[in-house]
């Protein structure tokens, strides 16, 4: 392969940021144990379109974090950006739009409006630093330590 093509190859394989691999490959991971857990094959990407529906549809409707709770909104958002990312890169596969996959991602709405009435639809803010702790935080290197006796 020439140095031009190995470039073209290597822009299309690194068209994804670090954080969005690690965000695929969480949603992938995820889905694999759910499936090893309930004794089922856990390649989902050779699942026929019929199959991968059902089992997205079951995997959205008992999909829990490791404390067992239901993951907030934008938990759930991710990992189904994750599996799509994955299945279009492996299949070609839409599992947002095709209308072969209108049963998960009825599902799927579902899920967000329970989650969110149950009140993990939103985002938890931390509290905001106050000006104080700003003023400490830049002039600390200024600030004389105390000498160890």
């Amino acid at each position: 392969m020439s140095k031009r093509e190995e470039e073209k190859c290597s822009l299309v394989t690194d068209k994804d940021s670090l954080k969005t691999k690690q965000a695929t490959k969480f949603a992938v991971s995820t889905l694999r144990q759910y499936l090893v857990e309930k004794g089922h094959n856990e390649n989902f990407e050779d699942f026929d379109r019929e199959t991968l529906d059902k089992t997205l549809r079951i995997f959205y409707s008992e999909m829990r974090n490791a404390k067992g709770e239901s993951y907030k909104r934008s938990s759930l958002l991710a990992i189904r950006s994750g599996l799509a990312r994955f299945l279009a890169s492996k299949r070609q596969l839409d599992i947002i739009n095709d209308s072969e996959f209108k049963s998960s991602c009825e599902m799927f709405v579902s899920m967000l409006k329970a989650v969110s009435r149950e009140g993990n639809g939103g985002i938890d803010h931390k509290l905001a630093i106050c000006s104080s702790d700003i003023d400490c935080i830049v002039l600390w290197p200024l600030i004389p330590l105390p000498q160890l006796v």
